[in-house]
């Protein structure tokens, strides 16, 4: 019982610490995406 409760335990921390890691990925991404395309159109930013 010991061992599942660990193993559970780190479970958590592993999908945790991975999905801060995919939101931080898809936010760096559509910000990239977003600034390629207004570079393309040639808007600038005051």
């Amino acid at each position: 019982m010991k061992k599942i409760q660990e193993l559970n335990t780190k479970r958590r921390y592993y999908i945790l610490k991975h999905k801060k890691e995919d939101a931080n990925g898809l936010e760096n991404a559509m910000t990239k995406a977003i600034k390629e395309q207004a570079k393309k159109k040639q808007y600038t930013s005051n």
